[in-house]
């Protein structure tokens, strides 16, 4: 009985399987039709992504990489064209590295040419070659630490049997400056959605070259190294401020920004007055909570690991401790642990009465601090800094006050109120017009926005981002477009930072043209398929590129086929005329640009140098400049003699220079005058004339080429052309 109906359960179980069997063929007949759907879908959405996106980006990438090095090489083929650098002199190419730049490729050549490393640092550290009397520690007190890496380098790799060191030297920046080319390209970028956006920003830069760079004339100023890594933190930090960030994007980033900001503040004794206007766009965007005030807080850490690390590899440089950026950045961050959050729905009036009075209570807080480190470390190296900050603000007269430091900046054309012509040159290639319009765009909307979020009834969470106002949903955007503000501010005074200002109007220039999100509001406005509009903003691009093109290259292209030849045989025939007709141990006193130049091609000891954040060297200047001032040559000897100089060089340019209409008062010779208290050749007007004092001493260095009296007993010409003439001091 049980085996019967074990088959019959067996049957009844092999009838049900057959039943499921054939369910479960049906099924599979409709299953491979959907999954092949599937897999069709799939691979549709691949292929767009790939035909798409990736190609779009490749093809970004690549024009990055080509327009970078691009412009790094028109730098070197201008400064080639100029100079016809590789078929002159090796004493002509050093004297080519004029004022400061030829002294900070002096401690290059320094070290390359010691017997050994340690050596060469050595007599870094213990310089008694730059001032005369005094030996000092270079690495701390001038910004030399790129001369000390590319030294070291040189050194230890095989390829100085291939390369001349100066040649490494000024690769070595060049290539920099091809990296400085594609973090521009790469912020707009980022800034606008399309490496359209970068393209045209290149496009700006290489027919707006006179104001993004000096590189192909000056290259081994510290700017020359600073740029590319403020460039670099500037494009990172833009891009750190955005929104949201994957915590490994956050975690890259925020190493990213360390580097590079320790890279510029070491490399530029000036960084700490562009880490300050940083400082301020960023405290600008999270006042009115643009920004969260966390991502500002780590930002202002960075800073401040930055500037104590720059303090210690300097030895303890005290200018780091008493910069105005720490005692602000130091003071925002203990306002940030006492302000509030924006409460919305309050009156908008309340919010801008109550960011008025954070700004005051931080600026206040700011300058007791650093009033309080100053007097604590009595420092005073960069009190003449803060004298021409306030000659430029109006509250103090130079002129009036006899300033000698302060005239030096005063009278200087690279420290003057930006010009006109620059004004004009910007709107003949359309940056000026095209940035002012996109500030003015974004300045509106940032009001607008700001407005709106004040003035709301509840708080969003950032996830509400498609609810936030317009510019909120932009925080790059805003800062970025907040920071240029802050360039041009600095630029508009002291004309020297139009090549900071410069670059980032290209940027912004460039990513408002090609924005992406303006093109598909258009579009969606015009009630155009996306398409269509991605194919107009290609289009006008194009357009746009087209017209520059048109209206710049032909001067860019006369500019890069000029040929000229660097030639100065006064000044090489008095650099070898000191290496073969002196003592190494030789002292020379003379103008602090010249003697940059003697540092560097003949080693000999200087008295001065121009390099000029500290007061001693200051007053050494001043000491010195009195050889062309009216002094007696009894008086000039007591000077030379007390300052042990062996040697003194006059230059007939500097002495007997022609008054520049609009520049009464800046020869040098006229602010010895002032300084000494003497009426100048040419009047100032009552105001100025009522407290100076008429002499009858003739100026030293023009009477002493007539060698009578006490100028020949004092003073032995030893040398002379049409340039130079030097005298032993007996």
């Amino acid at each position: 009985m049980s085996e019967p109906r074990r088959r019959k359960h067996k049957q009844k179980s092999g009838d049900v399987k057959n039943g499921v069997r054939s369910n479960s063929n049906e099924s599979d007949a409709v299953e491979p039709k959907k999954k092949k759907i599937a897999q069709h879908a799939a691979m549709e959405t691949i292929k767009d992504i790939l035909t798409w996106k990736t190609v779009n980006v490749v093809m970004g990438l690549l024009v990055c990489l080509y327009l970078g090095p691009k412009w790094a090489l028109q730098m070197r083929e201008l400064h080639e064209n100029d100079m016809f650098f590789s078929n002159i002199k090796e004493v002509e190419r050093e004297i080519s590295f004029r004022t400061e730049a030829g002294l900070y490729y002096s401690y290059y050549k320094q070290l390359v040419e010691a017997r050994t490393w340690t050596e060469g640092i050595h007599s870094l550290i213990a310089d008694n070659i730059t001032e005369h009397q005094r030996t000092i520690n270079i690495i701390e007190r001038f910004n030399i630490h790129q001369e000390v890496v590319l030294g070291t380098i040189y050194r230890l790799f095989p390829w100085k049997h291939l390369v001349e060191p100066i040649y490494f030297y000024m690769n070595t920046v060049f290539s920099l400056y091809g990296l400085y080319g594609m973090a521009m390209f790469l912020t707009a970028w980022l800034l606008c959605g399309s490496w359209l956006g970068g393209l045209l920003t290149m496009a700006f830069v290489f027919f707006n070259r006179s104001e993004v760079t000096r590189l192909y004339f000056t290259i081994s100023l510290r700017e020359s190294f600073a740029f590319p890594f403020i460039y670099m933190q500037l494009g990172l930090t833009t891009f750190y401020v955005r929104r949201t960030h994957k915590d490994l994007v956050r975690r890259l980033l925020f190493v990213s920004i360390c580097v590079t900001t320790l890279a510029f503040v070491i490399a530029w004794q000036f960084a700490q007055f562009i880490l300050l206007l940083q400082a301020l766009a960023l405290y600008t965007v999270q006042l009115v909570g643009i920004v969260p005030r966390h991502k500002i807080r780590s930002l202002f850490l960075i800073h401040v690991a930055s500037l104590l690390s720059v303090f210690i590899l300097q030895f303890g440089n005290p200018m780091v401790l008493q910069s105005l950026v720490l005692s602000f950045i130091v003071a925002s961050l203990l306002v940030f642990a006492i302000q509030k959050d924006v409460a919305q729905g309050r009156d908008f009036f309340v919010h801008l009465l109550s960011a008025v009075g954070y700004s005051i209570l931080t600026a206040v807080l700011a300058f007791f601090l650093n009033f309080l480190v100053k007097l604590l470390l009595n420092v005073e190296a960069d009190e003449h800094i803060m004298n021409f900050v306030k000659s430029k603000l109006g509250l103090v007269d130079p002129r009036a006050l006899r300033d000698f430091d302060v005239l030096l900046y005063v009278c200087n054309g690279a420290f003057i109120y930006l010009p006109s012509d620059i004004f004009m040159r910007m709107t003949g290639t359309l940056l000026l017009p095209t940035y002012l319009l996109v500030l003015i765009v974004c300045g509106l909307l940032m009001v607008l926005s700001v407005s709106q979020y004040w003035s709301r009834s509840s708080q969003l969470k950032d996830e509400d981002d498609n609810q936030q106002p317009v510019m909120y949903r932009r925080p790059d955007l805003s800062y970025f477009a907040v920071q240029t503000v802050f360039y041009g501010l600095m630029a508009l005074t002291t004309r020297r930072f139009v090549f900071l200002w410069g670059p980032s109007m290209c940027i912004l220039a460039g990513a408002g043209v090609c924005d992406t999100k303006i093109w598909d509001w258009l579009a969606t406005t015009l009630r155009l398929p996306n398409t269509v509009g991605t194919y107009i903003r290609w289009a006008f691009v194009a357009f746009f590129i087209g017209i520059l093109i048109y209206m710049c290259f032909p001067e860019m292209k006369e500019s890069l086929e000029q040929l000229r030849e660097f030639w100065d045989p006064d000044t090489v025939e008095l650099m070898e005329w000191i290496k073969n007709s002196t003592a190494p141990t030789a002292s020379f006193a003379g103008s602090m640009q010249l003697l940059a130049g003697v540092k560097l091609c003949t080693g000999r000891h200087i008295t001065n140098h121009p390099h000029y954040e500290n007061k001693w060297l200051r007053q050494r200047t001043l000491q010195v400049g009195q050889i062309y001032g009216r002094r007696t040559p009894k008086e000039i000897h007591e000077i030379l003699k007390s300052i042990d100089a062996n040697y003194i060089i006059l230059e007939d340019s500097i002495c007997i220079a022609r008054v520049q209409k609009g520049q009464e008062g800046c020869r040098f010779p006229d602010l010895i005058d002032l300084s000494n208290g003497h009426r100048l050749e040419v009047s100032l007007g009552d105001d100025y004339d009522k407290d100076l004092k008429s002499t009858n001493v003739p100026r030293f260095c023009d009477e002493v080429r007539h060698r009578s009296g006490d100028y020949m007993r004092l003073f032995r010409l030893v040398m002379e052309n049409r340039t130079f003439r030097v005298y032993e001091v007996t």
